[in-house]
């Protein structure tokens, strides 16, 4: 199994949306974070989500770029 690399803005936190990657106080999953800016761009997930900092959304593109696999195995895990 792969293990995750962490960064300061996301937290996995078993019990807590399954267990996935979500940000830092949030229950907002960084693969959904990940597909919103890639299908609508970053000033839109912005937008729709103003109670995030900037720092917050760059941290969940971090996490991303480091664990892309088990980003996509949350999201698959979520479809269920």
């Amino acid at each position: 199994m792969a293990k995750r690399t962490t960064t300061r803005g996301v937290r996995c936190i078993p019990g807590v949306m399954g267990g996935v990657a979500c940000v830092k106080g949030t229950r907002i999953p960084v693969w959904m974070i990940v597909e919103r800016v890639q299908h609508d761009g970053l000033a839109s997930v912005m937008e729709d989500y103003p109670f995030l900092h900037p720092d917050q959304l760059g941290e969940a593109l971090l996490y991303y770029a480091a664990n892309r696999i088990l980003v996509w195995k949350d999201k698959l895990q979520n479809q269920g």
